[in-house]
């Protein structure tokens, strides 16, 4: 099913590139029809809801597998961004550029995307794909079985007064199909032993941890601080066009860069590590809560250029200049933000027990989609009020 997902989102936004490049000219030559750009906004509003729903495909089919594919994940989603730095700055596209660019601009991400697809089919198709689905089925098993367990649970004392014959019959009639062995209740010495049904009981539930849902905001807290701002890059920009358009190139670019720095300096915690040591579940959690502290300043120096009309003159003028504004805050801010939402999502994954993985995933799937919208929501009162 996931798989199927994957296919649909990706040849949908395929199609709309496709659409944008043959027809958009939002430039100096002209315009093809009237409320062009809306049509540009809408298209480009629902490849922006394609792209957060394929990521949540990729996340929940290859994340339970292992705790280092989401962030893998997330790596290349932002080396997309440094591609397509690369292809705005070769083709020239940019504000009031000619219409052959907007076109080239549209047709190479149509292009890749395409191509990207190709690649999917032909690694499902050679069966490379297979593992990860046999691994998908034993987790769906192993939570169905947990989940049995704790349904059957009030019904333990009748079925022990029961013949084998017959609570395997009753088991039968009442589930449509022969229970697994795993799944029956066990006697021990003419009593009922309940230990399996209490703990099935406990995971079934889906309880997870303290630590996976403080990651799970945190993560949240990490993204709305990116997202906040970036809608705001003309008034950050001041109405400089051209300082915006680098606000937002040097944006993916430092998404990249946070997820690089993520693989190069912070190594995967250690489960069985108990207490607060710097390689434990909790000693990385404190330190990602630390990296998001340190971010608070940076994002009120930003925020108060953009919601400020005299910026020369605030105590933030110091971003007056373009490239203490650019390289020594803005990239530090963006970038160490696409760090901690990669840490955090490794260090949930690992913290939590194996049948809840799965749902860990989604999890932190909806934390990024909350990061988004909650940043979008400050972005809007900022501009509306």
């Amino acid at each position: 099913m996931l798989s199927y997902r994957i296919y649909i989102t990706s040849s949908v936004m395929c199609i709309l590139m496709v659409c944008l490049a043959f027809f958009s000219c939002i430039g100096v030559d002209k315009s093809y029809f009237d409320g062009e750009g809306f049509f540009v906004f809408f298209v480009g509003g629902v490849l922006g809801t394609l792209a957060g729903a394929l990521l949540s495909s990729l996340a929940s089919m290859f994340g339970p597998v292992n705790a280092q594919l989401v962030p893998i994940i997330l790596f290349g989603q932002t080396a997309a961004g440094v591609y397509t730095n690369l292809v705005a700055k070769a083709v020239g596209f940019a504000p009031d550029c000619e219409c052959w660019r907007v076109h080239v601009y549209w047709g190479v991400g149509a292009a890749t995307l395409a191509l990207i697809i190709g690649v999917f089919a032909w690694f499902h198709r050679i069966g490379r794909l297979e593992n990860t689905f046999v691994y998908q089925e034993q987790l769906l098993d192993r939570v169905l079985s947990r989940a049995a367990r704790a349904a059957m649970a009030p019904m333990s004392p009748i079925m022990n007064t029961m013949s084998p014959m017959l609570r395997s019959a009753s088991l039968k009639n009442m589930n449509g199909q022969a229970p697994p062995m795993a799944s029956l209740s066990r006697t021990r010495n003419g009593q009922h032993d309940s230990s399996s049904t209490s703990n099935g009981g406990s995971s079934s539930n889906l309880k997870f941890p303290c630590i996976v849902w403080s990651m799970a905001i945190c993560q949240t807290v990490a993204i709305c601080m990116n997202m906040s701002l970036t809608p705001l890059s003309n008034q950050i920009g001041q109405g400089n066009y051209t300082l915006t358009q680098q606000l937002v190139l040097t944006k993916l670019l430092a998404d990249f860069v946070g997820r690089t720095m993520f693989f190069v300096a912070v190594p995967t915690p250690t489960p069985a590590t108990e207490g607060w040591a710097i390689n434990s579940t909790r000693g990385h959690a404190a330190l990602a809560w630390f990296v998001e502290l340190c971010r608070l300043p940076l994002w009120i120096s930003i925020y108060t250029r953009a919601t400020t009309q005299d910026a020369a003159n605030s105590w933030s003028s110091f971003l007056e200049n373009e490239t203490i504004l650019l390289y020594a805050v803005w990239l530090p801010l963006i970038s160490c933000g696409a760090l901690s939402s990669s840490w955090c999502s490794v260090i949930a994954t690992v913290a939590a027990p194996p049948e809840m993985k799965s749902n860990v995933g989604l999890l932190m799937t909806c934390s990024i989609y909350m990061g988004f919208v909650s940043g979008l929501v400050i972005s809007l009162c900022t501009v509306l009020l």
